[in-house]
């Protein structure tokens, strides 16, 4: 499985150190995850998003960085997570829902985390995302909160003015393993 180049436009290869520092860039100096982490009994934030990388094995994968040509179009057909925390309410039949999906069935995702005040604030001029291709399509592993966001915008019929790059690892056959909510033992 490939990208689908009507959607993605590959701008270069990254090595999984850029992603991480990427993904560290948008979370590490957010109060409510050191809140988080540090409840969770970890130290930094480093330590406890490196639990996230077990089970997804990203730091072992190939890596390109690509612009979404359509994020309205694009977004709501990318898949939620697999984050062990929402399962129990966001996927049926044990299957992960796309970002429509996930803003129809459940339309308080725009009062959760971080998406009223990315909904408030117009949405970020750029932005960069986690993903990984699996059978299912196209998961996204960080960028939750962004993607339900941009989903709700193209969903009201809104513009979404946005310049959105996502990191992409090769294909996984079959489906990411839950992750997240681990504390430090």
């Amino acid at each position: 499985m490939t990208p689908d180049s009507a959607e993605l436009a590959l701008l270069k290869r990254l090595e999984w150190a850029e992603i991480f520092a990427i993904w560290r860039s948008y979370e590490e100096q957010l109060p409510h995850w050191t809140t988080l982490y540090q409840e969770r009994g970890f130290t930094s934030w480093e330590e406890w998003r490196a639990t996230y990388l077990k089970p997804l094995h990203l730091p072992e994968r190939s890596w390109g960085l690509y612009r979404v040509i359509d994020p309205a179009r694009s977004v709501p057909n990318f898949i939620c997570p697999p984050v062990r925390s929402l399962v129990p309410t966001l996927y049926a039949d044990n299957r992960a829902p796309t970002f429509r999906e996930l803003v129809k069935k459940r339309p308080e995702s725009a009062t959760h985390g971080s998406t009223p005040e990315i909904l408030k604030s117009g949405l970020l001029t750029d932005t960069t995302i986690i993903g990984v291709l699996t059978d299912s399509g196209l998961v996204v592993v960080d960028g939750l909160h962004r993607c339900s966001a941009i989903a709700i915008t193209a969903m009201r019929g809104l513009p979404v003015s946005l310049n959105l790059t996502i990191a992409l690892a090769d294909y996984e056959p079959g489906e990411l393993p839950l992750f997240g909510g681990e504390r430090r033992k």
